[in-house]
């Protein structure tokens, strides 16, 4: 072990220790309305270090939906919405067991679950659904990183070992997706016209973010729901609700 690396590892521990108390934890959580991952139901991982930047990305494209030309005609016709795909990506966070007594591998203790979240799980053949919480930063975008994520990218490096090469220190990257899963998605693969009203009901887990991604194909116009049938709180929607999702003219 260099002397560098206990220096470096010794600090970020007492830093840590020091503020400890006044931080909150980032932290990744396995979407509640998940059923696909019962093996990793509950799964929580709390950031050692919380990031010190985060990457939000946004690309917009104008997309052809198929809309009735009239009733009980059969025909359809072409209409343009705007279409949007939001990423959200962690540069770099450190993962660190150096500390720990007895010493621990980095990779059992943090990046393995990274790794399962990631889809990497020989049971599982899709990502998990999963939310990202951190403190005021996603308090003030709730609607948006507590709608869905799943991880499309996991880059680690590992920075620190033992002599007998247990990995104890490493950098990752990250980089999601917002929105619906794949599978959902593929589930209702008949695209929707965000021109005229319909009748939706709420499951288990929904927000009004999922459910605007899902009909609007972006998750931002969950104030329009909201407004439109009168929610004043939209992180308690009751399933089994009716709501009526207003037509974009």
């Amino acid at each position: 072990m260099s002397v560098l690396g206990k220096i470096a590892g010794a600090a970020t521990s007492a830093i840590d220790m020091k503020v400890g108390g006044l931080l909150t934890k980032a932290e990744l959580e396995v979407h509640t309305s998940d059923d696909r991952a019962s093996e990793l139901a509950g799964k929580k991982l709390k950031f050692q270090f919380n990031p010190e930047t985060i990457k939000m990305s946004r690309k917009s494209s104008l997309k052809n939906f198929p809309v009735k030309a009239g009733k009980g005609t059969g025909n359809t016709k072409q209409a343009k919405g705007l279409a949007q795909a939001s990423t959200f990506s962690i540069p770099e966070v450190i993962f660190d067991t150096y500390e720990l007594k007895p010493q621990k591998s980095v990779y059992t203790e943090y990046i393995q679950l990274l790794e399962k979240f990631a889809g990497y799980d020989k049971h599982k053949h899709a990502p998990a659904w999963l939310m990202f919480n951190w403190g005021d930063f996603t308090k003030d975008r709730s609607q948006e990183l507590t709608l869905s994520l799943w991880l499309k990218t996991l880059d680690v490096t590992y920075t620190m070992f033992l002599p007998n090469g247990k990995p104890v220190r490493a950098k990752v990257k990250m980089t999601f997706e917002i929105g619906v899963p794949p599978e959902k998605l593929g589930a209702s693969a008949e695209e929707k016209s965000p021109d005229h009203a319909k009748l939706v009901t709420v499951k288990r887990g929904d927000t009004l973010a999922d459910i605007a991604f899902v009909e609007y194909d972006d998750a931002n116009e969950w104030r329009r729901i909201a407004d439109f049938n009168d929610i004043n709180d939209p992180m308690s929607l009751r399933p089994g609700r009716k709501l009526l999702i207003p037509p974009i003219l």
